[in-house]
């Protein structure tokens, strides 16, 4: 092999000193008369040299028409007046590809997947996932994911900076089947990729209000059935005290204490997990420090509904009122929430008016109290306020 290099380079040179031209062939055939270096195959092809665009910039003052084959943008590029062409045809990258990565040891970086994912529910603008990129040259760049379960996740954009950056993958498709999903990630301009999970959760049984245009869960929290009737016992659900999250305590058997929380945490080791607590304060609240965020809306810190869900206000359970037949239990039971009368637990701890009163929290605060909707065989409204220690049903509105 070395004798033949070495035949080949005495051949060239000579071809070279004599004639001022090169032919690279099999057949020995001659070069081009007009031609200085002539390149003669039929199974074979001129391979530039392959090189990233940080690479390519990289070349100290390159000649016009100096030519490589850019591995990020995927181009043939020549150099001409200060700037590199491309020659792509229709399969090329544009030009300013970013070069990055996604990723590390397989998995995506600091992944956040935000919205909720369930069963039969199409994607919407809510359901994207957001991932660390590594960026060592600018540009464009794109990131998609394969389909599964019925659904799937892309994105594109352009950093503006290197490091660490953010791209955002959007959601399209339905999800078919209630499990967990595990993505792929494939990267542009080779880029790599990662890999990320997504939970599908089963829908939550849920109710259209077609008057307000509203969406609730279709029952009380820990109520197991839609209700049958006004008193139907099966579907009056648990007892909250205002701002509490689903702990225990809100069972109608949960057992009492007088020890209030110093802390709005739940199954934290405290002495108050999972008891009712009295409200003997000032106020009557259950908590030492009041905090009015502790229901405000689907990310307030013990918000007890679904994802998705929260605790409605006092101006949306107005609405849901005055669209009733009539203004009373009655009214509220023949609504399509089919609410029920299932009394309440006063802040000393005693269960009363089963049967015959309806209470129902809003995240509404009123001063030191909190707001909630009332009803009797007579009369509803929801102007009324509570002791936040006071323990009255939740029935959860969509988002």
């Amino acid at each position: 092999m070395k004798t033949i290099a070495t035949l080949f380079t005495v051949v060239l040179f000579a071809t070279i000193s004599t004639t001022a031209q090169v032919a690279i062939n099999k057949d020995g055939n001659a070069p081009d008369v007009s031609s200085i270096l002539d390149l003669q195959s039929n199974d074979s092809g001129f391979l530039p040299p392959r090189m990233k665009t940080s690479e390519r910039n990289a070349i100290v003052a390159p000649a016009d028409g100096l030519v490589i084959y850019n591995i990020t943008t995927e181009c043939l590029e020549f150099y001409k007046g200060g700037a590199w062409t491309q020659i792509c045809g229709s399969s090329g990258t544009p030009e300013n590809g970013a070069e990055y990565t996604i990723g590390s040891g397989g998995a995506c970086q600091n992944t956040v997947v935000n919205g909720i994912y369930r069963k039969g529910k199409p994607m919407n603008v809510d359901n994207t996932i957001v991932m660390d990129v590594l960026v060592s040259v600018i540009g464009s760049a794109s990131v998609s994911t394969n389909t599964v379960n019925g659904y799937s996740f892309s994105g594109s954009g352009a950093f503006s900076s290197t490091g660490v950056q953010q791209i955002t993958l959007s959601g399209s498709g339905t999800p078919s089947a209630v499990q967990t999903d595990s993505f792929t990630a494939t990267a542009d301009h080779g880029g790599g990729t990662c890999t990320f999970s997504v939970t599908v959760t089963p829908q939550i049984p849920h109710v259209l209000n077609p008057t307000t245009g509203e969406t609730w869960m279709d029952r009380n929290l820990g109520a197991s059935q839609v209700a049958t009737s006004s008193t139907d016992t099966a579907a009056y659900g648990d007892l909250y005290q205002w701002g509490r999250f689903t702990e225990g305590h809100e069972s109608r058997s949960s057992s009492e204490t007088t020890t209030h929380a110093s802390t709005a945490i739940p199954d934290d080791g405290n002495p108050w997990d999972g008891l009712f607590i009295r409200g003997t304060l000032p106020g009557g609240d259950w908590l030492l420090t009041q905090d009015d965020n502790l229901w405000q809306g689907n990310n307030g810190t013990n918000n007890p509904c679904p994802a998705g869900y929260r605790l409605p206000t006092e101006a949306e359970w107005e609405a849901e009122r005055l669209s009733w037949a009539t203004n009373d239990a009655a009214g509220a039971f023949g609504s399509p929430l089919k609410l029920t009368a299932n009394g309440h637990r006063l802040g000393g701890g005693s269960i009363t008016a089963e049967g015959s009163v309806g209470m129902y929290w809003s995240s509404t605060v009123d001063g030191i109290n909190s707001k909630r909707l009332y009803f009797d065989a007579f009369t509803a409204h929801t102007n009324a306020f509570d002791e936040r220690s006071s323990g009255h049903a939740v029935r959860c509105i969509r988002d």
